[in-house]
């Protein structure tokens, strides 16, 4: 997402003040006695700006991705530019959900001030394995007391992919076949053991609009007859 239309496919919460919200902002776009904002793309961005909301005033706002289908994925990294200007009250942190967006687990939380105005640092964050589930979110929570600002632009997930396998009757996770597959587990290897002939297929990107496929046929030969 890189935030040149607005807040794109993320959606904002906040409790605190209106005034504080993740909100998108424009290229060069200023504030107070800063120099213009630039992203390292030179384009639009958002901020949650704490001082904005003046004195007393209190920040409390979530940017939120939408579910992202991460299954099969093996690995993946959280990408993002950013520029977080930390006051003494003030707390940013990354987090992440496998279950929608009902519970909420840290990923990194920033406790220095992170690149500057016109020089967005890029942040790179290992997801947690168990962390690539089918209903994955990410969320950037901000919260202060009349401080400063974090701006964020150009957020991104890449990772390696293993493809899903269909059907997973008659497939395994070890050659003992001892350990049923189980479709979206990020597996790179799998071994097939069934009696009957089948055709496996598996597929890439399964819950996106750029899925490619291919199969492999597991024939079951019958027993030779002895004749003596």
């Amino acid at each position: 997402e890189n935030f040149n239309s607005g807040l794109g496919s993320f959606t904002m919460t906040t409790t605190g003040s209106a005034n504080t919200e993740w909100t998108p902002q424009p290229d060069g776009y200023t504030y107070t006695f800063f120099a213009p904002f630039h992203s390292n793309d030179n384009s639009a961005f958002v901020l949650a700006n704490s001082d904005a909301g003046g004195s007393p005033s209190t920040t409390n706002t979530q940017l939120i991705s939408p579910v992202i289908d991460m299954r099969g994925f093996t690995n993946a990294t959280l990408s993002f530019w950013h520029h977080y200007n930390r006051n003494t009250t003030e707390s940013a942190t990354v987090e992440y959900s496998t279950n929608g967006g009902t519970s909420w687990t840290i990923l990194q939380t920033y406790t220095s001030d992170q690149g500057g105005v016109a020089n967005f640092s890029n942040a790179n964050l290992t997801i947690p394995v168990s962390a690539l589930g089918q209903n994955f979110r990410i969320r950037f929570n901000y919260t202060g007391d009349f401080d400063w600002f974090w701006a964020i632009d150009n957020v991104s997930i890449t990772g390696t992919f293993a493809p899903v396998w269909t059907p997973a009757a008659g497939l395994f996770t070890d050659a003992g076949a001892a350990t049923p597959y189980i479709a979206g587990e990020g597996r790179t290897t799998v071994w097939a053991r069934t009696n009957v002939t089948t055709v496996f297929t598996a597929t890439s990107d399964p819950g996106g609009g750029c899925a490619k496929s291919a199969t492999s046929t597991y024939t079951v030969i019958a027993a030779p007859v002895v004749s003596v």
